[in-house]
């Protein structure tokens, strides 16, 4: 794995998008997961996803579009995605561009602010 994973342990916040731009691909094998936020991070920076089909995930992944979704602890299945991945850099590319397009489109802080005035909205107007 070493020639082909880098384990860089805590990355300081600056650096996290020189890491995501040094990626071909992210993956996130959750057990547990609420939102996901490095999720869509990682899409935001053009990366294919494999994770787990956990908690809010499936909200955030379109399977087979911006990544791939496989059961919690299944070793087998998550080998396959990102081997399945790794051999397709033509998918990878579709599902990294996307992934992009559907993060600056539902996951921005301006459209989660929206939202939040929108409900705010809905229940002083009842």
């Amino acid at each position: 794995v070493e020639p082909y994973v880098e384990f860089t342990g805590f990355v300081e916040y600056e650096q996290i998008a020189r890491q995501y731009a040094k990626a071909d691909l992210f993956v996130l094998p959750s057990r547990r997961e609420s939102f996901g936020l490095v999720i869509v991070e990682a899409m935001a920076a053009g990366l294919p996803v494999v994770a787990t089909r956990v908690g809010a995930i499936p909200e955030v992944v379109q399977d087979n579009v911006t990544g791939i979704l496989i059961p919690p602890e299944n070793p087998t299945a998550l080998a396959q995605a990102i081997n399945d991945l790794l051999s397709n850099p033509s998918r990878m590319e579709t599902m990294g561009t996307m992934g992009r397009e559907r993060a600056q489109a539902y996951f921005t802080w301006d459209r989660a602010a929206q939202r939040v005035l929108d409900a705010y909205q809905r229940i002083l107007s009842t």
